[in-house]
């Protein structure tokens, strides 16, 4: 297993690349206690200029096979409570900024939300559960 650190935004926005969640994965039960905490600290990280990033927590995903070419699948075995939230979040930008700042909103909706250019009938960047869709 190798560990890294990346930034949310790279990770999302790593191209030809899907997370899923594996129907063992338990459901997300995210509250609202949970979500104003992840944007209470996300606000005051941006808004702090001493601090250069946030911890967000581990996220743990695989790869089934061998990397070829065409569209990566990661399967997440951790972090989808977070992955999912954050999603919800780029997905509320996305709707606030849409016909505010021009190109603005459709970059962060084709960059963090979906993958415009797959050829999968569901383009979303983090897939729930099969169960779930």
């Amino acid at each position: 297993m190798k560990a890294s650190e990346r930034k949310i935004t790279k990770l999302f926005s790593e191209s030809d690349t899907v997370f899923s969640i594996p129907v063992y994965q338990r459901d997300y039960n995210w509250q609202e206690k949970q979500c104003q905490r992840l944007f209470k600290d996300i606000l005051q990280t941006g808004k702090n200029d001493r601090i250069a990033s946030y911890f967000l927590g581990s996220i743990v995903y695989i790869h089934d096979g061998i990397y070829g070419t065409g569209e990566k699948e990661f399967h997440v075995i951790d972090g989808q409570q977070r992955m999912t939230t954050l999603t919800l979040l780029f997905l509320a930008i996305y709707y606030k900024l849409k016909g505010t700042i021009l190109g603005k909103a459709d970059k962060i909706f084709n960059q963090y939300v979906i993958n415009p250019y797959s050829e999968k009938e569901i383009k979303l960047k983090l897939l729930p559960p099969e169960e779930n869709l």
